[in-house]
């Protein structure tokens, strides 16, 4: 993969265009350009993981970020935290169940949100260790939709707010 400057400072993309996502991960990344909590914001189309349309991350450090995911194929928009430190993914993981019954209510506690979530935070290791949540895609064209875009953004504020919290306001996070 070749990384891009795209004229934006903390902003890459690393080309390999999958057509009808890379409007999606744009409008995110204009969103949430000049967010001083990332040290970088990187495009990766595709993914690293198999069936990922793309993957945007929003760096905290070389070993930490947040995620949104597109896998059309299999029809979901991963929305996430992910660390390579499995001290931290741990630590975390006791974190959220000292504070919440369930790893999915505390991320509901986090998103302000009184009922149970739609979409569960699952966790699992792959090349690194993630806590997310799927949102159904049914096909790749309602990537366009402000609502499933709202959805995804409000999940992903939703993570920043809880593990934001769980990390604490020091500029880099510790493994």
């Amino acid at each position: 993969m070749m990384a891009i400057d795209d004229d934006e400072e903390g902003f890459v993309h690393y080309e390999e265009e999958t057509e009808g996502t890379v409007e999606f991960a744009h409008w995110l990344k204009d969103r949430y350009s000049g967010d001083h909590r990332f040290e970088l914001i990187e495009l990766f189309d595709p993914g690293p993981l198999d069936g990922e349309d793309f993957r945007l991350r929003f760096l905290l450090d070389s070993g930490h970020f947040f995620l949104v995911a597109v896998n059309s194929e299999d029809g979901f928009i991963r929305v996430g935290f992910a660390t390579q430190s499995e001290t931290l993914y741990e630590e975390l993981e006791e974190a959220m169940h000292d504070s919440a019954d369930s790893m999915s209510e505390f991320l509901a506690e986090a998103m302000g949100v009184e009922s149970e979530l739609e979409f569960e935070m699952q966790q699992f290791e792959d090349d690194v260790f993630y806590y997310c949540s799927d949102l159904p895609l049914d096909r790749p064209e309602e990537l366009a939709m402000d609502a499933l875009r709202e959805d995804a953004a409000t999940y992903l504020d939703g993570y920043f707010e809880a593990f934001f919290g769980l990390l604490g306001d020091d500029d880099e996070v510790e493994d």
